[in-house]
């Protein structure tokens, strides 16, 4: 117990900030801000602005360790009194998106000519943000309580820039220009993508699908605006985009199908209004709809898809129920009804696998008269998993005798009967060794303390007898002694022990599910 107060005294002494370094952090944040506040046409030899760039190389050295790795040998003056932990930034995630948001939109949107009177690119204050806004997204746990409409930002802000007219023709006008020039930008466009990708691996999953199916959503072609009242740039660059978020979907979707429990730790009613909105604005009974169209429409069927599959139509439908009690509500109804279609979709296609599955080990079985001991275990094994096949139906589907019928029905009757014998016998033979497993679940934390009080009485005893041996006695009543020692512990008082059962009880299980 004294452990445990110790352990959480240190948490809480890691969970309060200093406030000298948020402070520092605050006055950082201000130096960045002032570059946004000054004129779009001032650069480069603005003290403000020289300022400002220097506290956004100073965030990127904090959060990717540099002063305390040693890549950074020399601290500038500037910022020397300006440290702080990197878990500010962590503590902070939407503030320093939104921030690093600004000095991209700042970057090309600054009106600063060359000597020709052409409009530039502030490609040095655009590649700086934007290598801390990567050195953010590469770590998760920086993202962990990042936001959807943090998520949306960037991921907007990315993908507009990169389809932006003027860093088109800004990179086509450097073509002949020094390759040192060429780089710079292929750098940029390379950094965009990596944070893209990276944002949609490492951010929080729920905030992530929502920021997509939402941007999906916008880069429909709207009512007032459709696609023959657009200009052809404004079309192409919206399907691009669409495009992006579309192979963005599919980059999550993979990553989170590899989970141990996949969409375990999606919040499905944070994700249900998005869909809902979606779906009645995208009916997907459209007529005509055009090819990019349709690939909307399927990267948000395959998440709907993936989630039915992989967490259940239940927890879908429950989720629908608690975000739209009204069963009258327009887009709850749209959503219900495709939920219902998909699932329906799901099961008859599941069937026909099933089906398919059991029409191949039938086959087997029969072509080899039933002697193929291993085929026949692959049958059975079918049959126990999926009760309500008809496996005599499909025997005689394959045109055999009546008495190999028989023959191969009797054989996986009597294996079935053995296995579930075996089963029997290992469940019974489990009660016996271990008694606990036989009380009443109620008791689970009164166990859980006998358990930590058994564990530390053979500890400090020694090891334990050998079974059979000297003091040992024979099985049964050994038994019968830890049937009473378990009586006893479970007719104790809910005191100190209790209390020590239940913290370790929920160290376990809190333990398991950082663990999954």
């Amino acid at each position: 117990e004294k452990a445990q107060e110790a352990l959480m005294e240190e948490d809480e002494e890691e969970e309060q900030e200093d406030p000298a370094h948020v402070a520092a952090f605050l006055e950082v944040v201000k130096g960045v801000e002032d570059l946004m506040a000054l004129p779009t046409d001032i650069t480069k030899k603005n003290e403000v602005y020289l300022r400002g760039k220097e506290m956004v190389k100073h965030i990127f050295n904090i959060n990717s360790d540099a002063y305390t790795s040693g890549e950074e040998q020399e601290i500038d003056e500037n910022v020397a009194g300006l440290m702080f932990p990197k878990a500010l930034i962590a503590n902070r995630a939407d503030t320093m998106i939104k921030l690093m948001c600004q000095c991209i939109s700042r970057a090309f949107n600054t009106e600063s000519r060359d000597e020709k009177g052409v409009l530039q690119i502030d490609l040095n204050l655009l590649l700086l943000s934007l290598t801390v806004t990567s050195s953010v997204c590469r770590q998760k746990d920086m993202l962990a309580d990042l936001s959807a409409s943090s998520v949306t930002m960037l991921l907007g802000e990315c993908t507009s820039r990169l389809l932006d007219q003027k860093f088109i023709r800004v990179a086509g006008q450097s073509e002949g220009a020094k390759s040192s020039v060429v780089n710079l930008e292929q750098k940029v466009v390379d950094t965009m993508n990596r944070v893209c990708v990276d944002l949609g691996g490492n951010s929080n999953r729920t905030a992530c699908l929502t920021a997509l199916v939402g941007l999906l959503d916008e880069s429909a072609p709207s009512a007032s605006n459709s696609e023959q009242d657009e200009d052809k740039a404004g079309a192409y660059r919206r399907e691009k985009r669409a495009g992006m978020f579309i192979k963005l979907v599919t980059h999550v979707l993979s990553r989170e199908k590899k989970a141990t429990l996949p969409f375990s730790n999606v919040d499905l009613q944070q994700l249900v209004p998005v869909l809902a909105r979606f779906y009645q604005r995208h009916p997907t009974s459209a007529p005509a709809a055009g090819a990019k169209e349709e690939a909307r429409l399927q990267a948000v069927k395959t998440l709907l898809t993936d989630i039915l599959t992989l967490r259940g139509v239940a927890h879908l439908n429950a989720a629908v129920d608690t975000v739209f009690p009204d069963a009258n509500d327009a887009g709850a109804s749209v959503l219900r009804r495709f939920v219902f279609e998909l699932s329906q979709r799901h099961t008859a296609s599941r069937s026909v696998e099933l089906e398919q599955e059991l029409a191949a080990l039938v086959s087997v079985v029969c072509s080899t008269k039933g002697r193929d001991s291993a085929a026949i275990d692959k049958l059975c094994a079918f049959t126990r998993a999926h009760t309500d096949v008809d496996v005599a139906k499909r025997l005689q589907a394959n045109k055999v005798s009546q008495a190999l019928v028989e023959f191969i029905q009797r054989q996986i009757q009597d294996r079935n009967r053995k296995f579930e014998t075996s089963n029997d016998s290992n469940s019974t033979n489990q009660h016996v060794k271990s008694p606990v497993l036989s009380l009443d679940p109620s008791s689970a934390v009164a166990m859980a303390a006998s358990a930590v009080a058994a564990g530390t009485a053979s500890a400090s005893n020694g090891p334990p007898t050998p079974r059979g041996g000297a003091g040992g006695g024979s099985g049964s009543s050994a038994v019968e002694e830890r049937l009473k020692q378990l009586r006893a512990k479970l007719n104790m008082g809910s005191g100190g022990n209790a209390s020590a059962a239940a913290a370790a009880t929920t160290g376990s299980s809190t333990a398991l599910v950082a663990n999954s």
